[in-house]
């Protein structure tokens, strides 16, 4: 964290004597609770007023106003977050920043550790799992519909990712890490024990939740250590371990399902034990210092109801964005699988009312939402449209030709189970390699173009 230096803060005498701060750290602690104070009982303040021991902090460049920069310039800073004060915080928000004040270097590295043992143990279970899922729909008799548990599969990875990072904002970093691995376990027992192609795809639901948790809460903490300038790399090395891991899962996946191996579900089931354990450390680091911070008083202390709950949460266009997607999408693949194909009543149905879901969001959001997950305000970023559209056209390609990429290898050329992961993670690892390198890129030359 950059220090501040050159200000002075004042504090009433209960402050002065419980807290009673020491250290560099513990005082930049102290001037940041003050702010929180301003901000949780006078909001709409515009200014802050050093002498009523209200501090005014600069205020980060906006990710979307940044985006829309003619010249695509990153700029660096010494901070690694700046507190923005305009606006009144929310509770996982204002714990967050209470902990970044206090974890200091040692704390950074701690975080920057616990990421690391996570993602290992995430990228082992993404280069396995999604093989044992040609074996799993096969057992079922069901290999078919591997098409359509992918794109729902797909759908929930992206949809869940805004709740869930809304979600953060509210009741916490560590505590929503926690809430995805959870999901992780449970989809992973379900799978393990499913007897049929439906229990399986429950299963596999709860289990995307939580990895698209995870992998949402990974780049938010990497957001939340890094400086606007070096986060595109930060984010392309949180990927590192894929460089190593197909090819590690590669012999895993081949000893699993091998005649006399311990066959697909222990396959799955074992990453019930593993996921928790890779995931320990940066949870239990996140805890500690937001339980420090609150112990010293910096977090903002709110009494939420339920309803302010789901509205922070935006429920209502979470759940319109999510079946949206899945009422459109889902169908498309389920068409060619019915009797009457594209004259099935009930296809035409779905994709009609998620057609209408999906043209209620805007207006809900803009209309309704007191704190919408989608602003509006983003779709008129041009710089934003276009990302989205460049990756919307990379999913379909990918989809398109690797959703039966295995099967084909494995059926149709004849391939080892590890040859055939070998050439189904090779796009992949190129992807990795070239996200680092256009990382670097980035913060070099501190331009997006």
């Amino acid at each position: 964290m950059g220090r501040r230096t050159g200000r002075t803060y004042s504090y009433d005498s209960d402050e002065r004597t419980s807290l009673l701060p020491t250290s560099e750290e513990e005082r930049e602690a102290m001037g940041f609770v003050t702010s929180l104070r301003g901000r949780l009982h006078a909001e709409g303040s515009s200014s802050a007023d050093p002498a009523n021991g209200d501090i005014a902090a600069s205020e980060a460049p906006r990710d979307v106003e940044m985006a829309g920069k003619t010249d695509d310039t990153i700029e660096d800073h010494d901070h690694v977050k700046k507190f923005d004060t305009s606006e009144p915080l929310e509770s996982g928000v204002g714990t967050i920043q209470a902990a970044q004040t206090l974890w200091g270097k040692k704390g950074r590295w701690l975080v920057i550790v616990g990421l690391a043992l996570v993602m290992i143990v995430y990228e082992i279970d993404n280069t396995t799992v999604y093989i044992y899922n040609n074996y799993a729909t096969s057992s079922f008799s069901a290999l078919s519909k591997l098409a359509t548990l992918s794109t729902a599969s797909g759908i929930v990875f992206a949809v869940i990712k805004p709740p869930v990072a809304k979600l953060s904002n509210v009741i916490g970093r560590g505590e929503t890490y926690i809430m995805s691995i959870s999901f992780y376990v449970l989809g992973y027992i379900l799978m393990a024990t499913s007897t049929t192609f439906n229990a399986y795809a429950a299963g596999v639901v709860f289990y995307v939740v939580g990895q698209s948790g995870t992998n949402i809460m990974n780049d938010i903490v990497i957001a939340d250590i890094t400086t606007a300038r070096w986060r595109g790399f930060a984010l392309s090395f949180s990927f590192f371990p894929f460089l190593i891991t197909p090819w590690a899962a590669a012999f895993i996946v081949d000893d699993v399902v091998k005649p006399g191996g311990i066959g697909w579900r222990w396959g799955i089931g074992m990453f019930a034990i593993l996921m928790p354990i890779g995931a320990a450390f940066i949870i239990s680091t996140l805890l500690y210092y937001q339980k420090k911070a609150k112990d010293m008083g910096l977090t903002p202390r709110q009494k939420t109801t339920l309803y302010s709950f789901c509205s922070q949460i935006d429920l209502g266009g979470s759940a319109l964005l999510c079946a949206g997607f899945s009422l459109v999408l889902i169908p498309l693949t389920l068409a060619a699988s019915t009797p009457s194909r594209w004259g099935t009543a009930y296809i035409i149905v779905l994709i009609v009312i998620g057609v209408m879901l999906l043209a209620a969001l805007p207006f809900y959001e803009q209309r309704l939402a007191r704190n919408p997950i989608m602003p509006t305000r983003y779709f008129r970023n041009k710089t934003i449209v276009l990302c989205l559209l460049l990756i919307a056209s990379d999913s379909v390609g990918f989809a398109c030709t690797h959703t039966y990429l295995y099967s084909w290898s494995t059926v149709a050329r004849g391939f080892a189970a590890r040859d055939a992961t070998f050439f189904q993670y090779t796009n992949g690892v190129m992807q990795c390699v070239m996200g680092i390198i256009a990382g670097l890129a980035m913060a070099y030359t501190r331009r997006y173009k």
